[in-house]
């Protein structure tokens, strides 16, 4: 992506992401998932993340100023510590 002229790169590795729209889930684990995902959520918090705050996440890595090196990966705890950093939504 560097040589195709992107100054910068970030790369977002989210774990599940839980869908916050109603929506047919296409198999069995998704359901399952879906189902248990409030206590999924208080067990394994670094696990998950909603899809607007995502989204959300992304958008700020977009149009904020982030002092970090290009090429930097954000893992789904990193992605949770941002939105909790700008109060974009608490958990």
């Amino acid at each position: 992506m560097f040589d195709a002229g992107f100054p910068r790169l970030y790369i977002f590795r989210p774990a599940y992401i839980y869908p916050v729209e109603p929506r047919k889930e296409p198999n069995f684990g998704y359901r399952l998932l879906r189902t248990i995902y409030p206590a999924f959520r208080l067990l394994f918090p670094n696990h998950v993340i909603r899809a607007d705050d995502l989204g959300r996440a992304m958008v700020d890595v977009v149009i904020g100023e982030r002092a970090e090196s290009a090429g930097e990966v954000l893992e789904n705890r990193d992605i949770r510590a941002m939105v909790k950093r700008r109060d974009v939504r608490r958990f």
